[in-house]
């Protein structure tokens, strides 16, 4: 089950470690592929970065990721959780993994999300890399998601039917 797969490691420790450098790994391809990323970011409050594997089945999606959440200002660090599930047009069949980036602005959004987690907006907004332009490099409604998928970064606007928490285990 695709759920297994994002299990804790052997001790909270090596957990937070996996997700760490998940996290910059996945900034660091963010910034490299991403003309104006770097600018986003620095311009955020916080950040979450997630591993989220996916299952698509025609036409039902569910995914189910971990990650961090960053305070640009403090540093301080939140894992949290992630579970989506939608319906809609599905190009894929099967499983596939990526990784998500959400810049959060101001801080009252960042603090929202971390205590709050939820996102239960219906609509997304996608484009793929080679139609980013400096019009989709905004924050919208306080925040901006970046997906890495296997055909490169998406950026959105919105996430549907997501829900994000603190992970009592490793926090």
């Amino acid at each position: 089950m695709i759920e297994d797969r994002v299990t804790n490691e052997d001790t909270p420790e090596e957990t937070r470690a996996e997700l760490a450098a998940m996290a910059q790994a996945t900034l660091n391809h963010l910034f490299g592929d991403v003309a104006g990323s770097q600018m986003l970011f620095d311009d955020s409050a916080g950040y979450a970065v997630f591993d989220t594997p996916r299952v698509t089945v025609f036409p039902l999606t569910a995914g189910f990721g971990r990650g961090v959440a960053i305070d640009r200002a403090t540093s301080e660090r939140v894992y949290m959780k992630m579970r989506t599930g939608g319906v809609g047009v599905a190009l894929e069949i099967g499983g596939f993994e990526a990784q998500m980036v959400i810049l959060l602005r101001p801080m009252s959004r960042y603090t929202s999300f971390v205590e709050n987690g939820y996102d239960a907006s219906a609509e997304a907004q996608m484009k793929i890399h080679r139609d980013v332009t400096e019009e989709t490099l905004n924050f919208v409604d306080g925040r901006r998601v970046f997906v890495l998928g296997t055909r490169g970064w998406r950026v959105v606007a919105t996430v549907g039917g997501t829900r994000y928490w603190p992970d009592s285990k490793l926090n």
